[in-house]
């Protein structure tokens, strides 16, 4: 029997609170302690564009991970091609159990996964140059915004737009600037592009 119909659109706990911070609130504050002002004038602040920019900020931060997480299977394919370059048979029994046990299991972290896949490709001289160079570094970009989107935090600052607070080495902020976004969409075109022509030459 045949089913048709629409896939489930399922809903996952997120969070709808957010933080804004008006210019105005932080000017007041000085002069609440100075006793100049008795009130801050929330009720001034317009919210319309706020829930809109903290929506497609949230959805673009989702898109950063799933890339990431997709990148992080073309280096599984590089590890595994490397290690059985003749066995592309799907019922290889050590090819499946390197892929299940090893390469796709929890024993290695994408940082390790990373570092092998380098060590792999300067091996066998399968990127030259300034490809060769930058391709550790632009994996190691990527997983920093992917990082950065999966245990940061957005805020709303009016005046300003959407900042992304995270750790790393220390506290940082991001002002979510279409600059910003401009350099992680190149940052991760350029590291699937990379991986994309190791995986073609093995």
């Amino acid at each position: 029997m045949q089913i048709v119909g629409r896939m489930k659109q399922i809903e996952l706990p997120i969070s709808r609170s957010f933080a804004t911070r008006p210019i105005d609130i932080w000017e007041a504050r000085g002069k609440l302690a100075s006793g100049e002002c008795t009130k801050i004038p929330l009720g001034s602040i317009d919210f319309s564009c706020c829930g809109k920019e903290l929506d497609q900020a949230r959805t673009n931060g989702g898109l950063i991970i799933w890339s990431a997480i997709c990148l992080e299977q073309k280096l599984e394919r590089i590890i595994t091609r490397y290690m059985f370059p003749n066995t592309e048979a799907p019922n290889d029994r050590g090819r499946q159990f390197f892929e299940s046990n090893i390469v796709k299991g929890d024993i290695l972290s994408y940082a390790a996964k990373k570092r092998l896949a380098v060590n792999l490709v300067n091996d066998a001289g399968l990127l030259k140059g300034k490809d060769k160079d930058g391709f550790s570094r632009v994996l190691k970009k990527v997983m920093d915004f992917r990082n950065a989107f999966a245990h940061g935090g957005i805020e709303y600052i009016h005046g300003t737009g959407c900042v992304l607070s995270y750790s790393q080495g220390g506290s940082k902020r991001e002002t979510l600037s279409d600059d910003y976004w401009k350099t992680i969409e190149e940052s991760f075109r350029v590291a699937h592009d990379l991986a994309d022509r190791v995986i073609q030459k093995l």
